[in-house]
């Protein structure tokens, strides 16, 4: 599939590959749904390249000793994966600054709660509502010829 261009983005992370493909993401955008991607940041600079409208939101925890607790907590990785994934989340945070939103995760709802306005406001941005029409249209008075 990454060689046939299929993938609306891809990464290898933490010695495995992920990706996104192409035809789900513009089949479910073509029926006008929100698609919340939890992508590395390298595919997220993709989607970004590729998808002009994308929006994008960087997640973080509160502070690194709450993602290391958190990932410990886990007790799915051993001390050199938990060491690894440290010090990738360091270098991924030079990213931070190429995302349009960021969002602490401090709680679920708190998280849940930020992202939904996100949404919500970009549902209502000027050039999401306008597309392909005018004002004029939206209102219906070219039709009435006003």
């Amino acid at each position: 599939m990454r060689g046939r261009g299929e993938f609306a983005e891809w990464a290898e992370v933490h010695s495995e590959f992920y990706g996104t493909p192409r035809k789900y993401l513009d089949g479910e955008m073509a029926k006008g749904m929100s698609v919340f991607l939890d992508i590395d940041v390298r595919g997220g600079v993709q989607v970004m390249e590729r998808y002009p409208l994308a929006v994008s939101i960087f997640v973080i925890t509160p502070s690194f000793k709450v993602l290391e607790e958190r990932l410990r907590n886990r007790k799915s990785e051993t001390e050199e994966t938990l060491d690894r994934r440290l010090a990738n989340a360091l270098g991924e945070m030079e990213y931070i600054s190429r995302y349009t939103y960021v969002v602490v995760n401090d709680t679920i709802d708190g998280a849940v709660s930020r992202m939904a306005a996100i949404v919500g406001a970009e549902r209502l941005k000027r050039e999401r509502i306008l597309v392909g029409t005018t004002w004029r249209q939206l209102l219906g008075l070219e039709a009435k010829g006003v």
